[in-house]
């Protein structure tokens, strides 16, 4: 959904989803179950431009607070980069955490494996 502010007009985006997020790209980056998918987005006409592309599977679903639903467990930063916590299933699982350059290497931190939520990455 968007909405206008200064119209207050709103619009449904993307039919089946949730979690969305806008990224530098021009995209939109939502889930649908474990999968992540990303549609370009016009932001000064407030429409997406085209169909939904699948860009990474198996992004882990947690309980929101209260049970309310399951947030997918990813976050971007300015420049673009993506930290997300793998799985699937809702809660449970111990994780490592990593750092995955743009090649895809991954590096391991110093934190040991645990039941990680809420992924961040920080300015440094």
């Amino acid at each position: 959904m968007v909405q206008s502010l200064k119209s207050g007009e709103r619009k449904v985006l993307i039919e089946a989803g949730s979690d969305a997020r806008y990224v530098p790209t021009g995209h939109l980056v939502y889930a649908l179950g474990s999968t992540l998918l990303a549609v370009p987005f016009d932001v000064k006409k407030l429409q997406v431009t085209g169909g939904p592309v699948p860009i990474l599977e198996g992004v882990r679903r947690a309980d929101t607070a209260g049970g309310g639903g399951a947030d997918a467990q990813f976050a971007f930063s300015n420049n673009g980069s993506l930290v997300y916590i793998p799985g699937g299933a809702v809660g449970g699982n111990e994780v490592s955490i990593v750092l995955v350059d743009h090649a895809g290497t991954r590096k391991p931190l110093n934190i040991p494996p645990g039941q990680y939520s809420d992924p961040r990455i920080s300015p440094n």
